[in-house]
Parts: structure tokens; C-alpha cells; sequence
């Protein structure tokens, strides 16, 4: 938005611009049990410093951790689940001048906390796979930038079938239900509250090439 602090800020973003050359990590730990299932924990951070900003790209700290399971009910159903819980930060690129005079710091531009987190029950059989999933998201905006309000929560249902056809086709269909709460919305004269449902269908092949 012209005249605000992120005036400067490009129209559109470029992952793959290295804006502050430090580098972040991921690390994790899982735990097997032949033909019972598995159960993992992890963390990430980007590393990132939130406050430089270069070609119009602003460098983001991004740090969450995360937990996962597979139950193995039997030979054709599957129980998974996954919780995930992290922060985003950006700052403005100028430091923030206390009232005595000093340099405060830099002040957030975006401070987030999000988290979410799913359950899901796949059986199998013959040729065929049918999956239920429900998820459960949120986003709590923590700054006070104004005219961008991150807050957002909401559920979702997914409903999927596949068939495999022969040994590299198959055909799927899936249904989607998301019912989310976000204010921000209404800067694009949209509802806060909003029902979103999606139906797809494809076919895919699968093939092997030697080299």
C-alpha cells in the first residue's frame, strides 16, 4: 500500500531469493515397530533474520515442530494423525527509536502463530482405497500492522477414492469441505465466515524409465 512502512515491498514474493545467506536446519527422530506402525517428532527453523530486505523481498523467521503417527489397524486399514505448531516473523527494516533517544529495536511487520492438525482413516481393498480425513487450522496474529489482519481459524473434511485400474493407471475422486473464520476477508468484500467445497477427478499413469 502506497505511503506505509512495506511501501517498498514487491508485488509478488520469490522463494528462492537468498536475502540474508543463513542457513536453517530441520532435524527429527522416528520410531519404527515392524508391521504396527511408526511415531516421529521433529523441528524446523529457517534460521531466517526477519528484518532485511533486498530487490523488494523481505527475509522471514519461520520456525515450527511437529509430531506424527501411523497405526497399522490391520493388513488394509491405516490410522495416521499429524500436529504441527510454529511461528512466522517479519520486521521492518529500520530500527524503531526509543524515547530517549536509543534504538529500540525493529518492529514486527508480521508476527504469527499457527498451528494445525489432522486425522486420517485409509482402507484398502482389492483394487481399491477410500480415505476420510478431518483437519482442524488456526492463525493468531500477534502485530499491529494495520489493514492486515492474519487471524484465522477454521476445520476441514476430505473425502477420497481411488481404483487402480491396471498396474500404472488409476482414477480418483475427492471431495472437500473447509469452514473457516477470517477477518481479512472483507478487504476484498468477501464473507468473514465462508464454506468452501471442492470435488476433483483424475487419472494418472505411472511408468518407469531406465537410464
Amino acid at each position: 500500500m502506497p505511503g506505509n512502512a512495506l511501501a517498498g515491498q514487491a508485488q509478488q514474493t520469490d522463494p528462492f531469493k537468498e536475502i540474508d545467506k543463513r542457513v536453517g536446519y530441520h532435524g527429527a527422530i522416528e520410531v519404527k515397530r515392524h508391521k504396527k506402525g511408526l511415531f516421529a517428532v521433529g523441528f524446523y527453523n529457517n534460521n531466517g533474520t526477519p528484518y532485511i530486505a533486498k530487490f523488494g523481498q523481505y527475509s522471514w523467521r519461520t520456525r515450527f515442530v511437529h509430531a506424527q503417527g501411523l497405526w497399522l489397524i490391520d493388513k488394509q486399514t491405516q490410522l495416521s494423525a499429524q500436529v504441527l505448531r510454529g511461528d512466522t516473523l517479519m520486521q521492518h527494516p529500520n530500527p524503531v527509536n526509543n524515547l530517549s533517544g536509543g534504538i529500540s529495536g525493529h518492529s514486527d511487520a508480521v508476527n504469527n502463530d499457527y498451528q494445525s492438525g489432522y486425522i486420517a482413516l485409509t482402507k484398502r481393498w482389492d483394487r481399491h482405497r477410500l480415505t476420510g480425513r478431518l483437519e482442524a487450522f488456526s492463525v493468531t496474529d500477534n502485530d499491529n500492522t494495520d489493514g492486515d489482519n492474519n487471524n484465522e481459524h477454521g476445520n476441514a473434511l476430505t473425502v477420497s477414492y481411488q481404483y487402480r485400474l491396471s498396474k500404472g493407471w488409476f482414477f480418483a475422486g475427492e471431495y472437500s469441505v473447509i469452514d473457516s473464520y477470517r477477518p481479512a476477508r472483507e478487504y476484498v468484500a468477501q464473507p468473514i465466515n465462508l464454506t468452501e467445497q471442492q470435488w476433483q477427478l483424475s487419472a494418472r499413469y505411472f511408468f518407469a524409465t531406465l537410464l
